[in-house]
């Protein structure tokens, strides 16, 4: 009696967590975003639903007009790793998910044909508490520019917004 009472209590919660699915996402914004607004934003929503094309696929007005730079699911592990190529953009994903806190460091490479080969890089990372069935951000960078434009001799500056956002999803 006492072994099959362990095994309900010990065995079938990790299976249930073990089977999870970790949906992993790094979206584009052309405006400034906070961490709580998208945190708001993503309840209820299923990640790899919205992130099911080029643009994230929602009607929520805080998540419209993202674009998707990489979406990827993946079996849940404490140690995470992953590399998929798809013409001349690579990705390598690695980190992990210990006591409920996920750590990411996903590294975009794009290879331009521009006389020799070139690589261009771009790291995103980053590291947030993650419970399991939500939804939510795990980094956040927002960045401003200054760009410069010449029209007829008049010169024009104008600001140009990223934001850049890793979103996690553990099902």
């Amino acid at each position: 009696m006492i072994p099959r009472l362990l095994t309900l209590f010990i065995v079938i919660p990790w299976i249930s967590v073990s089977a999870a699915q970790l949906d992993v996402a790094v979206l584009q914004f052309t405006e400034l975003k906070s961490a709580d607004e998208i945190n708001a934003s993503l309840v209820g929503v299923s990640l790899s639903d919205m992130t099911n094309g080029d643009r994230t696929n929602t009607k929520i007005s805080a998540l419209k007009g993202g674009q998707v730079l990489f979406a990827q699911s993946l079996s849940h592990t404490p140690k995470l790793s992953s590399y998929c190529r798809l013409s001349n953009n690579k990705v390598e994903l690695a980190g992990g998910y210990n006591g409920g806190v996920l750590s990411l460091k996903i590294t975009l490479s794009e290879e331009l044909n521009i006389g020799l080969r070139r690589v261009s890089s771009r790291v995103y990372e980053g590291s947030a508490p993650l419970p399991l069935g939500s939804a939510r951000v795990i980094a956040i960078r927002n960045i401003e520019a200054k760009s410069r434009s010449y029209t007829r001799g008049i010169a024009e500056v104008k600001n140009e917004f990223t934001c850049n956002v890793i979103v996690a999803q553990i099902k």
